[in-house]
């Protein structure tokens, strides 16, 4: 139980330090080449035994026409969608849970996606929902009193997509579901080609590693 609520308390720390970095401009968005395709099935992947927890089923629906391949902040990207499907998985039980990928227009350049994550879960009140991005807002009381966190996964979703020149939203039904979305361009990529590993000067060395310590 106190590795349990220790783990917590870390994760609620590390989440209030995230969003000040983010706030006071200190997190700069790294561009590289990517397939989006991919990190949705790895977040999928990460958050499967939390699906499996809650009695959830995870589902995954990509556009055909998304590119192959993309260029843009993959790490970004990887936090929001982790931070959404998390939420979404966290208030379902026994349901499921939809990543959905779409394709809204395209050029030689670029394609305008908007990416949703859709529930069967709680839903969140009409009278939270035009607060929910904001920092520290919890759907409500009680949720807050079940289901724990920081009101700051939203906050930073929005956030970072904002920094992203994207946009953010929600539909939800209370006790029916919910589904957040967001709209932003993304750059076409090229594949992503793996370079080979330099030769470790060290090779020829034999290494011997020796470690002390004491119990305080």
């Amino acid at each position: 139980a106190f590795y349990k609520a220790g783990e917590g308390l870390v994760a609620i720390l590390n989440e209030v330090l995230y969003f000040a970095r983010l706030e006071e401009g200190e997190s700069r968005a790294e561009l590289v080449g990517f397939s989006l395709r991919q990190l949705c099935q790895e977040v999928l992947a990460l958050l499967d035994p939390m699906a499996r927890d809650n009695g959830d089923a995870l589902q995954l629906e990509i556009d055909e026409q998304l590119a192959e391949y993309q260029h843009g902040a993959e790490q970004y990207l990887r936090q929001v969608l982790s931070n959404l499907l998390a939420n979404a998985i966290k208030f379902t039980e026994h349901g499921q849970v939809r990543l959905a990928v779409q394709v809204l227009a395209s050029d030689q350049g670029s394609q305008r996606l908007r990416v949703s994550v859709n529930d069967n879960g709680i839903g969140i009140e009409p009278a939270v929902q035009a607060r929910v991005f904001d920092r520290f807002v919890q759907a409500s009381e009680a949720v807050a009193r079940r289901y724990g966190g920081t009101g700051l996964g939203l906050a930073i979703c929005k956030h970072l997509v904002e920094k992203l020149g994207g946009c953010i939203g929600l539909d939800s039904v209370q006790g029916q579901g919910s589904r957040f979305w967001f709209e932003l361009d993304m750059a076409r990529g090229q594949p992503v080609l793996a370079s080979s590993p330099a030769p470790s000067p060290l090779a020829s060395l034999d290494i011997l590693v020796a470690v002390s310590y004491t119990h305080l």
